[in-house]
């Protein structure tokens, strides 16, 4: 029933990383950029509203266990955008009215990611890495528990599990939550600044990302293929993001105040004794 320490090592370092890297980066935005700690929080409160409560229940009531490969992909795509990208939009035209600045939007993001790689990858590694080394410490002792058979199953999981799928694991989700920030920047544009054409490109971007997440998942893909896969899109997302944030937001300051406007060139002022300007030949 040993489990090798290099997979438990693997586990629990994805653990902490998914679990304490967006949090580091929400407090680098909230000290250095000077965005709101409320937008952190109201980033986890959409991601329950409209993730695990609305988007779970339909997907329970669609029932995806018993449909073909091409519904799965499309419908995962399509509810991913709907759910994620409507929520974003609720938030930024609702609640955060005062706060319509590109650092809560990344905040936001932060948050909403942290939300999807805590609850789905950092909780389950944790706990994951903590039963395995108490399995590790005293195996007897599971052997023996009304629930042994549950315990065998996980130690016989774990044996068979590559370090490098939960390392790749761990970057996927990672990416995942960059790009849940940069998505935030794109709505965040459309709801303040009135350019709809961005919340287009992020319902566009976050519906490419579902059906190809579903598409590898159900296809059991290689570790790599599951990187490449969100990190394309996040370069695509970065991209759109500081597009959107130098065209749509020139003339507003890092922290949504008016940006100075350049000087005006200074008149010149004439004196008596200036010299006459000289008559074109």
């Amino acid at each position: 029933m040993s489990i090798p320490a290099f997979v438990l090592f693997c586990t629990g370092l994805t653990g902490i990383l998914c679990t304490g890297l967006p949090i580091a980066a929400a407090v680098w935005l909230r000290r250095r950029r000077q965005a709101e700690t409320s937008s952190f929080f109201w980033g986890c409160l959409f991601y329950v509203l409209f993730v695990l409560i609305l988007q779970r229940t339909c997907q329970q009531l669609v029932g995806l266990e018993t449909q073909p490969l091409w519904f799965v992909v499309v419908y995962n795509g399509l509810a991913a955008a709907v759910f994620c990208e409507l929520g974003r939009l609720a938030a930024f035209g609702w609640v955060m009215k005062e706060q319509r600045t590109l650092p809560d939007a990344l905040l936001f993001g932060v948050g909403f990611g942290w939300c999807d790689a805590f609850l789905l990858t950092g909780l389950e590694m944790l706990y994951t890495t903590a039963l395995g080394l108490a399995i590790n410490r005293d195996p007897a002792l599971f052997a023996a528990d009304a629930n042994a058979e549950v315990y065998r199953t996980l130690a016989a999981q774990l044996q068979g599990t590559a370090p490098l799928d939960v390392l790749a694991g761990c970057v996927n989700q990672l990416l995942v939550t960059a790009l849940q920030a940069a998505l935030s920047v794109l709505v965040m544009t459309a709801a303040a600044r009135g350019r709809k054409g961005w919340f287009a490109a992020a319902f566009g971007l976050h519906a490419a990302f579902g059906c190809l997440s579903a598409l590898c998942a159900q296809l059991e893909v290689s570790p790599v293929l599951q990187v490449l896969v969100p990190l394309a899109l996040l370069a695509a997302g970065v991209l759109l993001a500081r597009r959107a944030a130098q065209t749509a937001w020139a003339d507003i300051g890092p922290s949504g105040t008016q940006a100075a406007a350049p000087a005006a060139k200074a008149a010149r002022v004439e004196v008596w004794n200036d010299r006459l300007p000289r008559r074109p030949q």
